[in-house]
Formats: structure tokens, sequence, C-alpha cells
């Protein structure tokens, strides 16, 4: 296939570093019948012009029957179908509203189809129109209404002006050569129910039958359900959502923006600070506490961290996998959460190993100018402070401290450096 760049495509271009997701469509007016691949495009084979048609179509579903293949094909006010030559308007009688999105599906032998603004509309192979689906609720519209198993089943629904964002309604059990015969939930006769979700995750938006189980999409999660029998007939769970301790340097790098901005610019004034002077504040307010020592240790020990996380993410954040990531519409803690920070882990646990010395160090320099542990307690620095009190008379006091605290700094380098290596998948193939 030959490629030609983006950026010849459309009257008036297409920015050539920008995520295919965020294209708009009328960057295509010209660019007809194309294909991507690798970040060009190109002109995609067998196309041929098979039907004119009299109206502008906005949907179609294939119709397979026993050799008799057909093309149902939505407009905005009508259905029609395509048997390979002829175009027949096999819509209702009175036709129908504005229906620039019609969603499909073909149950058993029949077709059902729904603008969402209407009562759904199927047709069987012996018929010659389409019409309403028999025992469809009253007053009920829903966005979403696709079969699985022997069921009919509408995520979200409208009741007039009632919306019930959350539920999950589904039919009876229909025969594969017929339509759902009843939708009665009262009914203790049939299999027909409902079900309502948590919310936490937003509305319900789709759903996509994937082997045994029916994956129904919310804004900002995924659940799957199953069919277990009478009398439940479906089990529901969470198979996930977006929740979770958001990482500073995370959210920074991936939003960018203000946000990048606002944080590293609380990063820079905590770095400005002076760390001594910034202790010495702490102790004179507050007075000499262990307590304090953590904070003033924590509240500077954190800053390059964020930067190197900072730094990751907006290196991951172009990769391919996070641009397939956003392009099936997944929410943006879940990237950072499931996709960017397990990605990111080496690095960060070789910076703790890394960073453990060095708070050892800055606790005994404190400790060592009386600033840190007060005595009874005792620390690094502490220890040493003693021994350099009394270097002339009892050297080994400042020897042995001063040589195991050198000990216990190079190995916790050593190990670092033996966890960067091994955690470093592109220092292991050099």
């Amino acid at each position: 296939m030959a490629f030609i760049p983006i950026r010849q495509i459309g009257a008036g271009g297409i920015v050539t570093d920008q995520a295919p997701y965020d294209l708009e469509l009328q960057q295509f007016p010209v660019g007809n019948n194309v294909a991507i691949e690798d970040g060009k495009i190109g002109k995609a084979l067998g196309y041929s012009n098979r039907q004119g048609l009299a109206f502008q179509p906005t949907h179609v579903q294939g119709w397979l029957y026993q050799g008799n293949n057909t093309l149902v094909i939505g407009g905005n006010t009508s259905i029609h179908r395509f048997d390979g030559t002829t175009v027949s308007d096999v819509s209702k009688v009175g036709g129908y509203s504005n229906s620039p999105r019609w969603q499909s599906a073909q149950i058993g032998t029949a077709v059902v189809m729904n603008n969402g603004a209407e009562v759904p509309q199927y047709m069987l192979p012996t018929g010659s129109a389409f019409a309403d689906l028999p025992a469809w609720p009253t007053n009920v519209t829903t966005q979403c209404l696709k079969p699985f198993n022997s069921f009919l089943v509408m995520v979200g629904y409208e009741d007039l002006s009632s919306r019930y964002p959350f539920t999950v309604r589904w039919s009876d059990e229909y025969d594969p050569a017929s339509v759902p015969g009843s939708w009665d939930i009262t009914s203790t006769t049939n299999l027909a129910g409902e079900n309502v979700l948590s919310g936490n995750s937003g509305e319900l938006v789709d759903q996509l039958t994937l082997n045994d189980a029916n994956i129904i999409y919310a804004e900002r999660g995924v659940y799957a359900m199953t069919y277990i029998g009478a009398p439940l007939v479906f089990a529901f769970r969470e198979v996930f959502a977006d929740d979770g301790i958001i990482n500073r340097g995370a959210v920074a790098g991936f939003f960018g923006g203000k946000i990048d901005s606002l944080m590293m610019r609380i990063v820079d004034i905590m770095y400005a600070l002076p760390f001594t002077i910034f202790v010495i504040l702490l102790m004179v307010f507050f007075g000499r506490d262990i307590w304090l020592l953590f904070l003033a240790i924590g509240a500077v020990e954190w800053l390059t961290m964020a930067r190197i996380v900072r730094g990751q993410i907006m290196s991951l954040k172009k990769m391919e996998f996070i641009e397939a990531a956003r392009s099936i519409g997944l929410g943006k803690r879940r990237i950072i959460f499931r996709h960017m920070i397990p990605n990111i882990l080496g690095p960060i646990i070789v910076y703790t190993t890394l960073t453990i010395p060095a708070v050892m160090l800055l606790e005994a320099f404190l400790s060592f100018l009386g600033l840190g542990v007060q005595p009874p307690l005792s620390s690094w620095g502490v220890l040493i402070k003693d021994g350099a009190e009394k270097m002339e008379e009892y050297p080994w006091l400042l020897m042995f401290p001063g040589v195991v605290f050198s000990l216990t700094l190079f190995s916790l380098n050593f190990l670092g450096d033996g966890l960067r290596d091994a955690l470093d998948v592109r220092s292991s193939k050099d």
C-alpha cells in the first residue's frame, strides 16, 4: 500500500503530531476510503461503488438469514433494505423522527433497530416493513439496546421525564425465530427483570458481549453481567473502577498545563527553603521533638521523587499503549493507576533505596548539630557527636560508629545500584 503524509489529506490539512483520537471528522473532507498505519494515511483497497442512495445513510446493519443476505440501512427519517440490487423502503407507516444515531442488532432471525427516541423497531425475514417492538414498556426509551444470550438488554433508560441512568433492564427470554414477548418486571411467570447498579462509576453508556458475559461500560468503570438462571437470572460484578490515591508527580506529568505548572511551582518553593534554617525554625516554634524531625525530612525528600515521576509520566504518556487506552475511552485516573504507575515502579523503587541512605545521613547531620534525636534516644549522629567530644581520650568511640555508619550507607547504595540494574530493561539489554 502506498502511503501519503497525513498533512496532505483534507482541505485544511491535519496536524501530524496530533493524536488520532483527537482528530476532528472535518479534517477528512477529501480523505475518502483511507487506512491509517504507522502514523500515515493511505488509500484502502477493495473500494467499489455498489449503489447510489437518494437519502443520507446514518447506519448500516448486515442481515444474514438462510442465504438471503441483505443490508439494513438507517437514514434520518427512514429505514431501507438493500438486497444487492434494489433499495426498498421498509420504514413503519409514518416514518421516524430525526434519527442521526441508529443502533441495531440481529436477534435470532429478526433485526432490531433503535434510535434512542422512539419505540425500538423490529422486522422478521418474512415481513415487508419494520414495526414497533411488541410488548415494549409504555413511554420508555433507551440509548442502548442489545441482545445477550436469549434476552434483549437495555442499559440506562428514560420513562417520560424520569431517568434511570444506572439501571440494567432485560426482557423475557425469546425464541430465536421471534422477539421478546414481555418486559413485565413485576410478573412471576417470566424472566424479565432489572438491576440497579451503584452509580459510583457514572452513568451506563454501552454494552458488549464477551464470551459468556455481557460487559457493561459506565463513564468511569466496567461491569460484567453473567447468566445464572432463575430466580435472579443475572449476576453483576464490578470489573474495575477508577479510584485510588493520586501520586503528585504522576498527576502533574499526565495532565500538564496549569496543573503541572502549579504543582511544580510548589516543588520549586520547597526546594528554595534552606533546610537547616527550616529545621531551626521548627525547633524554635515547636520545641525539640523527634516527630518534627520526621516532618522536616519528609517535607523535602519527596521533591526529587516528584520530579522523577513527572519526567517518567511525561515520557510514557506519548507511548502507543497509552494512546490506545485513551482511544478505547479509559478514564484518566485508570490510565494513571493501571497503566502508567506500574510502568514506572522500577525507577521509583531504585530511587527509594537510594533515598534511604540520604535520609539517614541527613538525620545524622541534624543530630550531630543537636537539632535531631535528643538523649536518652540514640542515633548514628548522636553516637558520632559523643565520640567526637571524647576523640582524644577514647578514639574508638568515634571510629566504630563512623565505620559502621559508612558501611551501612555503602551497602544501601550498592543495593540501589543492584536494583537499578535488575529493574532497568534498557540497561539489562546493553
